[in-house]
């Protein structure tokens, strides 16, 4: 006898403040229902550690919430041509049984604050993460840095890292094998905020399977190995009014960074909340064990032109993609 075909699952996720993706699943039979009236889910799932445990939180046994698919947020990964060898998921909104947003919903929080820089200012952003993480596989020898050799041992994951991450709709960017050992790095394309943001969720979601592929183990923690290299995330951002970019003024001059006014001000309120951000931003011990002088981890509170220890960076452009 041949064995039960499997049925096809979709996990509606949420992101949560420990940086996961968490949800529930639906047959795919059920998409169009599911899409419209969301899918049971419990206020305290937030607080979830990233180690199973729960955070102290009001919410307790009480209350109801709906995760609501976002159909601009429906992600494919896939592997192989297999139907069944995909990774099937779409990221939702955090809303009441009402319909009304929740107030602790980060993709909402994100919304709002887009909004809110926008009807200040005039001002929208383009975005794009550049994560950092260890693979188990890769080359942990002295002298791997940056090491063409390096990348020769990490090129089977990495070819297959690209190809899902563009399978799920993400348009690659770079990839190098890191400073540390056993370090790798990995660009996608900048878009929206929103968009930006799930991306980024769904990248870690694939680097995390492709190193499974190979039986490995990819590792986003910010620190592995006291006084070694941890890793980092950096956020690039770009302000735009009307169409066009507006982040870089040469008549402001060097003392400036080149920075406009608008980004200037920009920078200055980043910078005037940046130890309340912090706090969701490196909520771990580790994450202050990495944030010190000397180790290329931003641990000051400043603006720097191309200073690598900045807590806000300014980079230099690239003249010849006017994409950018």
């Amino acid at each position: 006898s041949h064995p039960l075909a499997g049925e096809p699952i979709v996990m509606a996720v949420v992101p949560d403040l420990a940086g996961q993706l968490r949800g529930k699943g639906f047959p795919l039979s059920d998409r169009e229902g599911r899409f419209r009236s969301g899918i049971g889910w419990c206020p305290t799932c937030h607080q979830i550690t990233s180690f199973d445990s729960i955070a102290p939180t009001p919410f307790g046994s009480l209350g109801d919430l709906l995760i609501k698919p976002d159909p601009d947020a429906e992600f494919r990964v896939c592997f192989s041509e297999a139907e069944d060898d995909a990774d099937h998921f779409v990221i939702g909104d955090l809303i009441e049984p009402d319909g009304s947003p929740w107030d602790s919903c980060l993709r909402n929080y994100l919304r709002r604050a887009i909004e809110r820089l926008y009807d200040v200012s005039g001002i929208s952003l383009s975005v794009a993460f550049e994560h950092e993480f260890h693979y188990s596989g890769a080359d942990h020898s002295p002298s791997s840095a940056y090491n063409l050799g390096a990348y020769r041992k990490v090129k089977p994951f990495a070819q297959v890292m690209t190809a899902a991450l563009r399978s799920a709709g993400l348009t690659p960017d770079t990839f190098m094998p890191e400073y540390g050992p056993g370090q790798c790095e990995v660009t996608i394309t900048p878009s929206g905020p929103i968009r930006a943001a799930d991306e980024a969720a769904v990248l870690r979601q694939v680097v995390r399977a492709s190193a499974e592929r190979f039986n490995e183990v990819a590792s986003f923690t910010p620190l592995r190995t006291p006084n070694k290299v941890g890793n980092g995330l950096h956020i690039h951002m770009s302000l735009w009014e009307e169409g066009r970019p507006v982040t870089f003024d040469p008549s402001s001059g060097e003392d400036k960074a080149n920075l406009s006014g608008v980004a200037l001000s920009f920078a200055a309120g980043v910078l005037r909340e940046l130890p309340s951000i912090v706090a969701m931003t490196a909520p771990s011990v580790l994450s202050y064990d990495r944030l010190m002088p000397h180790k290329w981890s931003a641990p000051f509170n400043n603006l720097g032109y191309r200073d690598r220890e900045a807590a806000l960076r300014v980079c230099p452009g690239q003249a010849p993609n006017k994409s950018r």
